[in-house]
C-alpha cells in the first residue's frame, strides 16, 4: 500500500521541526504548510514536485517548499525533515520567494542517517543546526532572476488538501468542504480529480486509512477506537474502507506489522 503522510502534529507553530524515518513507503499527492526535506539513504526513490518527477540516488537531498503539491513513489529508505519557515529565517524567505534551478542536490556528503539520531529529543539549537545544514545545500540553487509566481502560494486545490489534513477525524464530506471554501461541490470535485487523478472521496479514504495505519502500530489501542479517531462511525465501515485500500483488515495489518518489528 502507498501510505500517505499524516502529521500527528501539524507543526505550523514557530520553530517547529520534526524528523521521520521511512523504510520504503510511498505517498499520494499531498501538501502542507511546512518545508519538507527528503534525505535519500539508497537509490531509487522518486519524488514528484508540482507534477515533475525527480529520481533520488543515495545521499541525494530534495526540498519541497510550503504548499507545493508532491508525492513519492518507487520509495526506498529515507528520512523526512519537516520544519516551519521560522526555524531557518536567514534563508527561508529566499527559498520561498525565488525559484530553484533544481529542487534536488546530488550526492550530499556526510552520513545523512546520523543526522536524525535523537532528533526528536534534541534541543532546539541542535535541530536548527541540522535543518540549516540540509537547507543551506540549496542556497546556491536559488535563481534570483525568477520570483515564485504568486499563484503558487495558495490555490483552491491547496485549500482542499489543507481541509482534509485538518479534518480527518471527521466525515470530510464534500458538502462540508463546499460550505467551508465557498465553492460549488461540482467545481471542487472537477478541479480535484483533474489535478490529482483520483476522486475527492477516494483521496479522503486513503488519507484516513493512512492515519489509521499509524494508530494501529499501538498494539494496545482497540480497533474500534482507531476507527473513531479516523472519522468512521462504525467498525464495519472502517473495515470495508481499510480492506479497500490495503487488501486486508485492520487486525491482520497489525498482526503483519508486529511480525516485522
Amino acid at each position: 500500500m502507498s501510505i500517505p503522510f499524516y502529521e500527528s502534529k501539524h507543526g505550523y507553530a514557530y520553530d517547529y521541526a520534526v524528523s521521520f524515518y521511512n523504510g520504503g513507503s510511498g505517498f499520494p499527492p499531498h501538501l502542507h504548510r511546512c518545508f519538507e526535506i527528503i534525505a535519500s539513504l539508497s537509490d531509487g526513490t522518486t519524488v514528484k514536485i508540482d507534477g515533475t518527477p525527480y529520481r533520488l540516488e543515495k545521499n541525494d537531498v530534495a526540498i519541497i517548499k510550503p504548499y507545493q503539491i508532491h508525492e513519492i513513489y518507487d520509495a526506498r529508505p529515507h528520512f523526512y525533515y519537516l520544519f516551519s519557515s521560522e526555524i531557518i529565517p536567514v534563508i527561508s524567505d529566499d527559498l520561498i520567494n525565488y525559484e530553484l534551478t533544481s529542487p534536488v542536490v546530488k550526492n550530499v556528503r556526510g552520513a545523512l542517517g546520523s543526522l536524525a539520531v535523537d532528533f526528536e529529543s534534541a534541543n532546539l539549537p541542535f535541530k536548527k543546526g541540522i535543518i540549516y545544514t540540509l537547507a543551506s545545500s540549496f542556497f546556491d540553487l536559488i535563481d534570483y532572476s525568477k520570483r515564485t509566481p504568486r499563484s503558487k502560494v495558495k490555490t483552491v486545490l491547496q485549500m482542499i488538501f489543507e481541509y482534509v489534513e485538518e479534518n480527518t477525524d471527521k466525515a470530510c464530506k464534500m458538502d462540508d468542504l463546499s460550505k467551508k471554501l465557498g465553492y460549488a461541490p461540482s467545481y471542487l470535485s472537477r478541479i480535484f480529480r483533474s489535478s490529482v487523478g483520483m476522486t475527492y472521496s477516494d483521496y479522503v479514504r486513503k488519507i484516513k486509512i493512512a492515519k489509521a495505519c499509524n494508530y494501529l502500530m499501538d498494539k494496545d489501542e482497540p480497533v474500534l477506537e482507531t476507527a473513531a479517531r479516523c472519522g468512521f462511525n462504525s467498525l464495519s465501515s472502517f473495515n470495508r474502507a481499510f480492506r479497500a485500500v490495503t487488501g486486508i483488515n485492520p487486525t491482520e495489518y497489525r498482526r503483519q506489522k508486529a511480525k516485522k518489528s
